[in-house]
């Protein structure tokens, strides 16, 4: 509700259940009393229905969730299939992931007849690489590709230099970070609207002074597929 009571009539949700927040988005849009036409919902295919029987009936979870008959964005969730079934996360004996044989194509084959019944009325993928998504068809909407291997770092938006410009233009580290800024927490949320301010060169080069060249989510180990082959420096 925090989100709706603001100006920013985004929301963006998993397929996977873990993540428990459909349901309550659902309600918050009915409770809000604005009309769907004007809240753009996006949701995602997670791996464990990347077959192309399970695509479509994925959606229709989905939709039954968020409590409305079609989505703005379907969006294959990340470019690997983990084996079919309930379990989001299947894991042999000895924890390693059950991946599927889908191929990422027939996935998207199968998302197009989402986008042509009318359920879904854009699709596109999200955690992709170039390579992987030159496989796929040319018109796809991707989200910003996320940046590896700082599990020991800080925060970013709490980085010195981000602090000391912040603190120039009377902002917060996070309110330039992102094209599509995300957040639960309602100051948050506000101050993410106050983008009404425009960097000067010097500072614009000290953060791109910044780039470690590395991914904050590579899930490569975790789900048994190496991702970003190619991108900063990665190798097989």
């Amino acid at each position: 509700m925090a989100t709706l009571n603001t100006k920013f009539k985004l929301n963006t949700g998993a397929e996977i259940r873990n993540y428990g927040t459909k349901s309550a988005v659902g309600a918050a849009i009915k409770k809000s009393g604005i009309p769907r036409s004007q809240i753009f919902i996006t949701t995602k295919l997670w791996n464990n229905a990347h077959h192309p029987d399970d695509v479509e009936s994925a959606l229709d979870a989905s939709l039954k969730d968020l409590g409305t008959d079609y989505v703005d964005l379907y969006l294959m969730h990340w470019p690997v299939a983990f084996a079919r079934g309930d379990n989001p996360f299947p894991k042999d004996s000895n924890g390693k992931m059950i991946n599927g044989d889908t191929d990422c194509v027939d996935t998207w084959k199968a998302m197009e007849k989402t986008f042509k019944s009318g359920k879904a009325k854009a699709i596109g993928i999200s955690n992709f690489s170039r390579k992987e998504t030159e496989r796929l068809i040319k018109e796809f909407g991707n989200q910003n590709e996320i940046y590896t291997k700082g599990q020991n770092m800080g925060k970013l938006i709490e980085d010195p230099t981000l602090v000391e410009i912040g603190k120039k233009y009377n902002k917060s580290g996070a309110q330039g970070h992102s094209m599509l800024p995300k957040s639960k927490t309602p100051s948050r949320i506000k101050r993410n609207l106050e983008g009404d301010f425009k960097l000067e060169k010097e500072d614009l080069d000290k953060i791109k002074s910044l780039d470690k060249q590395m991914r904050f989510s590579d899930p490569s180990a975790t789900f048994g597929t190496n991702f970003y082959i190619g991108e900063d420096g990665k190798v097989e």
